[in-house]
């Protein structure tokens, strides 16, 4: 379902159950000017959006209840709950192919962007759809850098201006985030949860099914790109792209061969995965001293 209005309250709802995540992105929309509000399920979203009418709609595909295609569904039914039921809904996820975008647009979904989301694409997501309530200083300059076509630092998302090889960016997470405080808070929560995701890809790996491997590998990769760590995230999201290609051939002849391909590179991220973790790890735990 297409808007083609902007609504003025200004208030954002982010649907995210990981809260890196979570908290990033609702720091980048307060720093637009924007007022944010959390959701962690399907379940809480259609919740909140029943107790309070938002602008828009920030959604993760991958959610623990429902996915984010069937909030979306639930959302734009006749007899939902919702206050208002054309609520603009942007899904925002670490990959999407093809079928993921067909899926999420015959639910309602007005459009998909990838994550990690910089202040440039949110901002560019922002304007269509809402007009903040009162534009601040973080909001003006957030202005000033889309009219001159550039983002908060260098150019592009999170992970690809510093190159593949870089395990951390402190200073661009600090800049992203607006406050050293704040990506010390991020990393080190992270930290806590790189062991339980990592042993999770790696028990997917183990169990050879695609579909487990690019769940596990979706729940790695938003965290670290939200992290700063592009390194990580430019190896997991490879792998999850793969699984994902593995999941969805056929077993002809021709999606044989696209299977072992898929195949070939989830295992070349596999071989890779556990030096990367290290590595990252290494670097997080050197920035927090």
């Amino acid at each position: 379902m297409s808007t083609d209005h902007r609504a003025t309250r200004g208030d954002v709802l982010v649907v995210e159950d990981n809260r890196i995540n979570s908290v990033v992105t609702r720091r980048l929309v307060a720093r637009a000017g924007f007022v944010a509000d959390a959701a962690y399920s399907g379940t809480e979203a259609i919740d909140r959006l029943s107790e309070h009418s938002y602008s828009l709609v920030l959604m993760d595909l991958q959610l623990p209840d429902m996915t984010g295609v069937e909030t979306a569904r639930a959302i734009r039914e006749d007899d939902s709950p919702v206050q208002d039921r054309s609520v603009p809904i942007v899904a925002v996820t670490a990959y999407a192919d093809a079928d993921d975008r067909e899926a999420c647009s015959a639910a309602g979904i007005d459009t998909v962007v990838e994550k990690p989301i910089d202040d440039a694409t949110l901002g560019e997501v922002l304007r269509r759809y809402v007009a903040p309530r009162e534009p601040g200083p973080d909001a003006a300059r957030l202005a000033a850098r889309l009219a001159a076509g550039t983002s908060s630092s260098t150019g592009g998302a999170l992970g690809t201006r510093a190159g593949a090889e870089t395990a951390f960016v402190p200073a661009e997470l600090e800049a992203r985030l607006g406050s050293e405080r704040l990506a010390r808070t991020v990393v080190s929560r992270f930290l806590d949860i790189i062991d339980e995701r990592h042993a999770a890809v790696k028990a997917a790996l183990a169990s050879g099914d695609a579909a487990a491997i690019r769940a596990a590998a979706h729940s790695l990769a938003g965290p670290a790109a939200n992290s700063g760590a592009p390194a990580l995230h430019a190896l997991i999201k490879r792998m999850e792209a793969a699984a994902a290609e593995a999941a969805s051939v056929e077993t002809e002849a021709a999606g044989a061969e696209a299977e072992t391909e898929a195949g070939a590179v989830i295992g070349e991220c596999a071989e890779q995965l556990d030096a990367e973790v290290e590595r990252t790890r290494g670097a997080l735990e050197e920035y927090l001293g």
